[in-house]
């Protein structure tokens, strides 16, 4: 993927934030460059800063308290203004937004519940629609992706799988879970690692959804990391269909027998 962007933001206020869309927007294939990650070691800050914020096409600025009152981010915007990028705010607070930024169209994540839906509308304005959106329901909240974006992750609480009660229960509360991030980006979903567990998730999905959701399949590489990629999934309603035509074959051959 062409597209490159460059992360502004304050270290005080939105570190984590930036972080997170580093990982994700880099998971997604686009080439990310952030200061704690792309600084070489021993180089000259204002120069190497201004030099990537002009060679990058997309600039994310991160307005937050500590932000807008910050001289390096507003040198950073003058920059990216100067260079002509394509300028992202992204409102991370409810902060007074700088004169030179108040006739952009910016995007909220002030809401940190609804953060995954300005992430997915992130990508769709950076040109990413077709890029395969996952909901990450494992244990393993630090899988690595590859050409997709893992929109959220999820605490689950391990059920007692020697009660059948407590599967149910768990099962349906993942469920629902998912159940936004399928209706609203369309996404598929990285299941539980107990398949007796997943197996349970996935009916519930299905009788609620009349569908079956696409599934991702991680999998570890030999340094003991998690890799999820566009390529490594089932369509379990393709494989759904399947089983019916071959229901159907064998309906039809047993009326001619008959």
């Amino acid at each position: 993927m062409s597209q490159s962007i460059f992360i502004s933001y304050s270290r005080g206020d939105s570190s984590d934030l930036a972080e997170s869309l580093y990982t994700k927007l880099k998971g997604a294939g686009y080439s990310v460059w952030k200061d704690v990650h792309s600084l070489p070691l021993g180089s000259h800050f204002p120069e190497e800063i201004s030099k990537n914020v002009v060679e990058n096409d997309t600039f994310i600025v991160l307005l937050s308290k500590l932000s807008v009152n910050s001289d390096w981010v507003k040198d950073e915007i003058n920059t990216a203004k100067a260079a002509k990028c394509h300028i992202i705010p992204i409102l991370v607070e409810d902060v007074e937004i700088p004169a030179s930024l108040q006739s952009l169209h910016r995007l909220d994540m002030t809401d940190v519940e609804s953060r995954w839906k300005a992430l997915h509308e992130l990508v769709d304005d950076l040109g990413g629609e077709s890029i395969p959106r996952v909901f990450n329901m494992s244990r393993h909240s630090n899988i690595k992706a590859s050409e997709l974006l893992i929109l959220d992750h999820c605490d689950i609480k391990i059920a007692d799988l020697n009660n059948p009660l407590s599967i149910t229960e768990n099962s349906e509360k993942l469920a629902q879970l998912a159940l936004p991030y399928i209706d609203k980006a369309n996404a598929g979903i990285i299941p539980p690692g107990h398949s007796v567990l997943a197996s349970a998730t996935l009916a519930y999905l299905t009788g609620f959804l009349n569908k079956m959701p696409q599934l991702f399949c991680p999998h570890e590489n030999a340094a003991g990391e998690f890799i999820i990629s566009k390529n490594n999934s089932i369509f379990l309603q393709k494989v759904r269909n399947r089983g019916e035509r071959y229901q159907q074959l064998l309906m039809t051959d047993h009326l001619t027998v008959v």
